[in-house]
């Protein structure tokens, strides 16, 4: 099982928007808002390390309302 971080950058007034539609996606296990420079934090599980990258690529940061993501994969 590979898991990532998911640090979001969301257009402003679209977080609300943006969390919704992450939590749709089943393999996102954690959804968290924050403040700072990022809006919001998520994390995502998923079989391999090409998956949790088709993942992120098809399913997140196709969603509208997201302006960047910069992802941290956990390393064993």
């Amino acid at each position: 099982m590979e898991i990532s971080y998911v640090l979001i950058v969301s257009e402003m007034g679209s977080e609300q928007h943006v969390i919704e539609r992450l939590q749709m996606i089943d393999e996102i296990k954690d959804v968290n808002r924050v403040w700072g420079a990022y809006d919001v934090v998520i994390k995502v599980v998923g079989p391999t390390s090409d998956a949790v990258r088709k993942i992120i690529q098809e399913k997140i940061r196709t969603i509208d309302g997201i302006k960047t993501t910069i992802s941290l994969m956990i390393s064993r």
